[in-house]
Formats: structure tokens, C-alpha cells, sequence
């Protein structure tokens, strides 16, 4: 490739440089940063109470005196 000087190129018209349009590179950059996010929670608590049965005795006592020699009465 031969390189022309003003004046003395052979060339019938001037080489001029060709500009392309710009190109745009886009490099991308993460950072992360904390956003709170709050997700309110309500707890609850239901007691269930459920009857068991539960048996109980009941005793009753009573005394009698008797006297040697008496016959005892039936309780009525």
C-alpha cells in the first residue's frame, strides 16, 4: 500500500478516514444491598379441653355400737 502525501498522491480524490458510529459497550455491575422485606406473622394459640371421664369413689362409713349379746338391725 503506498501512502500519499499532500501534493503528491496519484489518487484523483483525497482519501479520508471512515468513522463508523459509536459503538456503545454496556458492562454491567451487581451489587447486592439488603432490602428488608418484613412478612408479620400473627401466632395463635386454641387449647381444646376435652372431658375425660375419671371415675371416683365414694365411701361411706358408719358406726353402730352393739352390746354383746344383741342381735343387730338391719339398716333401712
Amino acid at each position: 500500500m503506498r501512502y500519499c502525501n499532500e501534493g503528491t498522491c496519484p489518487c484523483k480524490y483525497k482519501y479520508e478516514p471512515i468513522v463508523l458510529p459509536v459503538r456503545e459497550c454496556v458492562h454491567n455491575c451487581c451489587y447486592y444491598v439488603e432490602q428488608p422485606i418484613i412478612c408479620p406473622v400473627n401466632y395463635k394459640t386454641v387449647n381444646h379441653y376435652i372431658p375425660r371421664p375419671v371415675y371416683y369413689q365414694t365411701i361411706t362409713t358408719s358406726m353402730d355400737e352393739i352390746c354383746h349379746g344383741q342381735q343387730k338391725e338391719p339398716n333401712k
